[in-house]
């Protein structure tokens, strides 16, 4: 990784070091994260305010399990582009989440496979 998408080290202390709930954590947000970012942008194109705040807010959650810095202030701003129906700067900042979430499900991707080979039975 050139630059951190996420904080190994915190996610791993919050779960106590079990790296297989870092797994399972990893596995999940890898699944939702592409439904939640459907939802956004279905809900910019849509202008529905209500749902860019409600799903954007949703993913926020997500990425704060994994101290994703990036992803997390992107969706802070989608969701307060929910709340003042700021259309125009939501398509914008999502055009930037579609390229974080991509580096970070990467990342995850990868750390999940490296956890899985490094302790196979675990």
């Amino acid at each position: 990784m050139d630059e951190k998408t996420f904080d190994l080290d915190a996610v791993l202390k919050m779960l106590d070091g079990d790296l297989d709930a870092f797994s399972e954590l990893a596995n999940l947000f890898i699944v939702k994260a592409p439904e939640d970012m459907d939802k956004i942008q279905k809900a910019i194109s849509s202008c529905d305010s209500d749902g860019l705040e409600r799903f954007s807010h949703a993913l926020k959650s997500s990425a704060g399990y994994f101290r994703a810095e990036k992803v997390y202030k992107i969706a802070v701003n989608l969701e307060n582009f929910g709340v003042s129906g700021s259309f125009a700067e939501a398509h914008a900042s999502f055009e930037v989440l579609k390229k974080e979430m991509d580096r970070l499900l990467k990342d995850l991707r990868s750390e999940s496979e490296n956890v899985k080979a490094a302790y196979p039975g675990n």
